[in-house]
């Protein structure tokens, strides 16, 4: 069950219906990623995110599957996008997907 509240396929009217209508032709899977479902309250929003993210994977001078590489890399290496935590009184994190270890304040 979503934490967030959206607007389900056969609830959709309106904007949001031609929204989803939208993203389903061009979703590589012909559906409505949640990720974006969770705008639908906001079709505003919702139109705006799919803009920019299409802007963003659009091929230029790198493939989606390059644009998709970097955006992984970076999410791993960004301080603190580890959610793990140790238990031991140093409080040390476990290496997490950047390998690194850290020790948390």
């Amino acid at each position: 069950m979503a934490r967030i509240a959206w607007i389900e396929d056969s609830d959709a009217t309106g904007e949001v219906a031609e929204l989803y209508a939208e993203l389903k032709q061009t979703s590589m899977r012909g559906n409505v990623p949640d990720i974006l479902r969770t705008m639908s309250l906001r079709p505003d929003f919702l139109r705006a995110i799919n803009q920019a993210s299409r802007l963003h994977f659009t091929d230029g001078a790198l493939s989606r599957a390059e644009h998709e590489m970097i955006a992984s890399y970076v999410s791993a290496a960004m301080p603190g996008s580890c959610s793990c935590r140790g238990s031991s009184t140093r409080k040390r994190r476990p290496r997490c997907a950047t390998g690194t270890s850290t020790l948390l304040a």
